[in-house]
């Protein structure tokens, strides 16, 4: 096995499953969100957008989740985010329209990053397969948003919008990560025409379920 390369069975045993310390449910997730509104603003910046490299959105998204018990606000998630790396030598260094830039950008991926958990625990609570892992690690180092396990088989899961954005993004972020090996990849899109609408939240729903099962009995 090269360097770029690591095992699916033992990133699994050397990771904790993070779906397993959550306390709240599908249900009472859903609920929430009803309650919640979504804001969406008009500064992007191309800087911010492609060209800046900034620290990653997605652990302060689930550790903020954790800690609280509660799925955060697009706002409050913004505002712990940017606390947290106040200090950062590349937020410091922004104007205000790179700040708002960012801002902007950081609103945008908050529904996605709520999509992908409302998803995760629709895996979980459905009973369907023998277990459902995700793990900041996974996530940012290796880029697998989720991994399935049925029959003693490995599905490493990729989630995505079906958009020209998020099209681009993955092409932007391709081959960044070290291979996983000995795991069976499945991409699974979501459309947003159709979808599940849960408030202002276009999620993933038995839809998508039913074709990753599809797909994962395939290969069972």
């Amino acid at each position: 096995m090269s360097i770029d390369s690591v095992s699916a069975r033992d990133l699994i045993k050397t990771n904790t499953n993070f779906l397993s310390m959550l306390k709240f449910s599908l249900l009472e997730m859903q609920e929430l969100l009803q309650s919640y509104t979504l804001k969406f603003l008009s500064d992007k910046n191309p800087e911010t957008e492609w060209k800046i490299k900034f620290p990653t959105f997605a652990p302060q998204f689930y550790e903020t989740t954790f800690r609280h018990n509660i799925v955060p606000t697009q706002e409050k998630f913004w505002n712990s985010w940017s606390r947290r790396y106040k200090n950062n030598e590349i937020l410091t260094s922004l104007s205000e329209v790179q700040r708002k830039g960012l801002k902007a950008r950081v609103y945008r991926t908050y529904p996605s990053l709520v999509r992908d958990l409302h998803f995760a625990l629709l895996l979980r609570d459905s009973h369907k397969f023998d277990d459902v892992i995700y793990n900041i690690k996974l996530d940012v180092k290796y880029g697998i948003d989720l991994i399935v396990i049925h029959k003693q088989k490995i599905f490493a899961v990729n989630l995505f919008t079906d958009t020209k954005r998020a099209a681009n993004a993955r092409k932007y972020k391709a081959n960044r990560h070290p291979e996983v090996t000995d795991a069976i990849k499945i991409d699974l899109p979501v459309r947003f025409k159709g979808s599940k609408k849960v408030g202002d939240f276009f999620l993933y729903s038995q839809r998508e379920l039913s074709a990753l099962e599809n797909e994962i009995l395939f290969w069972c």
